[in-house]
């Protein structure tokens, strides 16, 4: 994971496009195989990007990196792997992923959680 502070892009797709544009050009033989928004499971918007490279002649590497934005910081998760964990285990890489939580937000949401409690019962 990495963690980037004091993001001036405040669009989640542009923040993602210009990250992308990077490993477009650093990665040798770079194929882009889907991209596009997405919700983690706490239904913050990402952006996902799932693309092989090839680090030496003759082998494939495949990557899903999440970029997340959130009050003016990025977040990027990657994933690596095979072809054939993908197959095997794509579903729990997935659920790996998508389980990100920020710390600041998870208490945010859990306070708001508490307020619209009380509202209601005390309203």
């Amino acid at each position: 994971m990495h963690i980037e502070n004091n993001v001036e892009i405040p669009d989640l797709e542009r923040y993602a496009d210009m990250q992308i544009k990077t490993v477009e050009t650093e990665l040798q033989g770079y194929h882009e195989l889907k991209r596009g928004q997405i919700f983690l499971n706490n239904r913050l918007p990402a952006y996902e990007l799932v693309y092989k490279w090839c680090p030496v002649e003759e082998r494939e590497v495949y990557q899903r990196a999440i970029y997340i934005l959130h009050k003016k910081k990025g977040y990027i998760i990657t994933a690596t792997f095979s072809k054939k964990t993908w197959k095997t285990k794509g579903e729990e890489i997935d659920n790996i992923l998508k389980s990100f939580t920020i710390p600041s937000l998870t208490v945010e949401l859990l306070l708001n959680k508490v307020f619209v409690q009380y509202l209601v019962v005390f309203g």
